[in-house]
């Protein structure tokens, strides 16, 4: 009997994803990493399979670690896995600076693991133009239990609160964040499969020499006089996001 397209077309109607028109891109996400929030166009990713980790890693120290790790992993046989120091407000962090067309709204997605409880762990998306720097984060704070962003002030404000993740050893959460370059605010934020609306919320801005790219930043931070850690898994940079 005639009938129109498929179901499972490209162009079906889909309630909790976007559909793709660019069959090529289609092709390589199918059994990909990027199966929490489809939109936007993929323009780089990361899932720690390599050997070595092309991320600038440290806070200054010298004694936190970031590295590589078999232990545990989201997908896959290894993840990044980082520690701080045993000082309160010390942290870990991975950067990865990247090219990407300008004014645009940018999305950064990742999978993390708590390792330890009185910690922070934040996703950031950092924008340089050469004289000033705009910054994007999204922290889960398991102290106070809360989903929380760098507003414009340059401190954390709660999203919501009464986030309690259960500590399981094998638990990846995933979190995305998304910004808008043009106007130079928050979009919306994503935490574990709960969408937040994030549109009234300019990013923190001060001055800064570093030239004109995006950074995306990963980072755990203590809480205390003790050490905190976190894997990252499955690192997904997104453009022309809705």
């Amino acid at each position: 009997m005639p009938r129109g397209q498929a179901d499972f077309g490209m162009y079906a109607v889909k309630e909790t994803v976007g559909s793709l028109a660019d069959m090529a891109e289609l092709a390589a996400r199918l059994g990909s990493l990027v199966t929490l929030d489809r939109r936007g166009d993929v323009v780089f990713l990361d899932d720690f399979e390599a050997p070595i980790l092309n991320w600038t890693t440290g806070e200054g120290t010298g004694a936190d670690i970031e590295r590589l790790d078999p232990d545990n992993a989201y997908m896959g046989s290894q993840s990044l896995a980082m520690e701080t120091i045993a000082t309160t407000d010390a942290f870990a962090l991975a950067e990865r600076r990247i090219q990407v067309t300008p004014d645009q709204r940018y999305g950064l997605e990742a999978r993390f693991q708590r390792v330890g409880i009185t910690a922070y762990y934040d996703i950031c998306i950092w924008i340089y133009d050469g004289t000033h720097s705009r910054k994007a984060e999204l922290r889960y704070d398991r102290v106070n239990n809360e989903v929380q962003i760098l507003d414009s002030t340059g401190n954390f404000k709660a999203v919501v609160t009464g986030i309690k993740l259960p500590h399981g050893y094998f638990e990846f959460w995933p979190a995305k964040l998304v910004i808008d370059s043009k106007t130079m605010k928050y979009v919306r934020g994503i935490f574990a499969g709960v969408e937040y609306d994030l549109s009234d919320e300019a990013l923190a801005e001060d001055d800064s020499v570093i030239l004109p790219s995006i950074s995306i930043a990963l980072r755990v931070t203590t809480a205390i006089d003790f050490t905190a850690g976190a894997r990252f898994d499955n690192v997904i940079v997104t453009q022309n996001e809705p």
